[in-house]
């Protein structure tokens, strides 16, 4: 039986997976059954420099000009969303390298003064989140220290050390 009619509109009773529908008004298309929703929202929709608190990381995101890292097809004018620290960071540092990480010294998502923000590799952050950088048999995640500065410190020089004696190990140097 043929899905269509002599006409080439879809037989009575045939079910569609994805039907869609053209919104005359907005020369968009939208999923059936979303009457009175219209489409997508536009790219411009908020300036460069618009900030929001984002709610599964509880950080500060701001929007910044250029070209977007995972769509280079977008146009430059409509920017793209970083982390506030990251922007901060760059502002007074240059470009973060690849592999490399933004972290806040006293864990507070909400504050992003320079004096707070440090750089290290990813690898010395996966060992920070794991508790990996205590030398003790009851490790501690950086995230459950207290919130004094100078703790948290010694705990990031302290995975620092350990990461550089690791990889120093991994390439074949003579640990120190």
């Amino acid at each position: 039986m043929p899905d269509r009619d002599r006409f080439g509109r879809f037989v009575s009773g045939h079910n569609l997976k994805f039907r869609r529908t053209f919104r005359p008004n907005t020369g968009t298309f939208t999923p059936r059954g979303t009457p009175g929703r219209p489409g997508g929202k536009p790219l411009e929709r908020y300036p460069i420099g618009h900030t929001y608190l984002c709610k599964k990381s509880g950080e500060m995101m701001v929007k910044r000009a250029g070209r977007h890292p995972y769509f280079p097809d977008r146009p430059a004018e409509v920017g793209h969303y970083v982390r506030r620290a990251v922007a901060v960071f760059e502002e007074r540092h240059g470009p973060v390298p690849r592999g490399m990480a933004v972290l806040r010294i006293d864990g507070d998502r909400l504050n992003d003064d320079i004096d707070n923000l440090v750089l290290v590799t990813t690898g010395v952050v996966a060992m920070l989140n794991r508790g990996h950088w205590a030398a003790g048999r009851r490790s501690v995640s950086f995230s459950r220290l207290p919130r004094e500065r100078d703790v948290r410190l010694a705990a990031i020089m302290t995975a620092v050390a350990r990461w550089t004696a690791r990889e120093a190990g991994r390439e074949g140097l003579p640990l120190k």
